[in-house]
């Protein structure tokens, strides 16, 4: 469970095992081995690596099922509110940007 996690949380914040290792002080095979569960992070590690990757250790242990899930409602309920205080035009435009950035990741996904 939690080396699924901490891929997920790496790829949530874009960022390759290289760039993790770097940030955590160890090699990328260590980061390769948590991903794969053939090693497990000790207690001051799993601790950087939250704070890293800006979730919680009860999330990377899966304990904590409904965190990312929490987050994303909450952006997502906050980008509503702000386009309800939006004038018509900046309405219109905020959604013409929504849907270069949908266009764009549709495209780079069927490359």
């Amino acid at each position: 469970m939690y080396g699924q996690r901490i891929k997920e949380a790496r790829l949530a914040m874009e960022m390759s095992r290289k760039d993790l290792a770097e940030k955590l002080g160890v090699n990328e095979t260590t980061i390769t081995r948590y991903e794969n569960e053939k090693r497990k992070p000790d207690p001051e590690t799993l601790t950087s690596l939250s704070e890293i990757l800006k979730v919680t250790t009860d999330y990377l242990l899966g304990i904590d099922e409904s965190e990312k899930a929490q987050e994303e409602d909450e952006n997502l309920q906050e980008l509503i509110d702000f386009y309800g205080t939006l004038s018509a035009q900046e309405r219109e435009d905020f959604v013409k940007h929504m849907m270069f950035i949908k266009n764009g990741i549709k495209a780079a996904r069927s490359k």
